[in-house]
C-alpha cells in the first residue's frame, strides 16, 4: 500500500493522519510497515482524505516491482 507515500505527499504526519482517520498512529505505523493491512471502512476514510483511488492506495508506485526480475 502507498499509505506513507500519499500521507508525505499530502504533509501529513502519521499522527494528523491518525486523528483525521479516526484511529491510533500505531495503527499507522503497522500499515506503512506492512504489518497489517487496513480495514475495508479505513481504507474508504483514507480514500477520502487523500481524494484518491484505490488503486492509487493499494498498487505500488511504478518505480516498485513486488517479486524482482530475474536476471538470465
Amino acid at each position: 500500500m502507498n499509505i506513507k507515500q500519499l500521507r508525505k505527499q499530502h504533509g501529513l504526519s502519521q499522527a494528523q493522519l491518525a486523528k483525521l482517520a479516526g484511529i491510533t498512529q500505531s495503527t499507522i505505523v503497522t500499515w506503512e510497515k506492512g504489518s497489517a493491512n487496513p480495514s475495508l471502512n479505513a481504507i474508504r476514510k483514507l480514500l477520502l482524505i487523500f481524494n484518491c483511488t484505490a488503486d492509487d492506495l493499494i498498487n505500488p508506485p511504478p518505480n516498485k516491482t513486488i517479486i524482482p526480475k530475474r536476471e538470465e
